[in-house]
């Protein structure tokens, strides 16, 4: 299933975010910088408890997004705020409890363009989302029983 981890040793802000779906072979490394200047959230003493509320905020809005979805909808799941791109996942409801997701990235929006603690109340056009993993297929409730666990953080 999957797990996101935050690796709180890397000080620079990047490479320290992992999205890894190790039944599909997908180990996405990606950048806590937006995250941590996310203009949304009052700064943390530290940026790591920062990056951790946020994370766990959209994590949240993800539950809800997917909790919602009916058949044959689908939903963007935003994780990696990049300079040129946003990555993350397009989760679709093929039946009542059964969920299709691939992981890619679109280029439509940029990371630099919106806070991830808000990226969730933006319309996604996905015309361009170019899928870069193999499909994970997992029922509704077991992928959302996965996504309260998370993230995992690494001290």
């Amino acid at each position: 299933m999957i797990d996101i981890f935050f690796d709180t040793q890397k000080k620079s802000q990047h490479k320290d975010l992992i999205l890894a779906i190790p039944t599909i072979t997908l180990y996405e490394v990606a950048d806590s910088y937006y995250y941590a200047i996310d203009t949304e959230f009052i700064a943390e003493e530290d940026r790591n408890g920062k990056v951790i509320k946020i994370l766990r905020t959209l994590i949240l809005g993800w539950q809800k997004l997917v909790g919602t979805l009916v058949i044959n909808q689908s939903v963007f799941l935003p994780f990696d705020f990049s300079d040129e791109y946003i990555g993350g996942l397009l989760v679709k409801a093929v039946e009542q409890d059964d969920l299709s997701m691939f992981y890619g990235v679109t280029t439509s929006k940029k990371g630099w363009e919106i806070s991830p603690s808000k990226s969730l109340e933006q319309v996604w056009s996905l015309l361009d989302f170019r899928i870069i993993s193999n499909e994970l297929k997992s029922k509704k409730a077991d992928f959302l029983a996965r996504l309260m666990e998370l993230p995992k953080i690494r001290v």
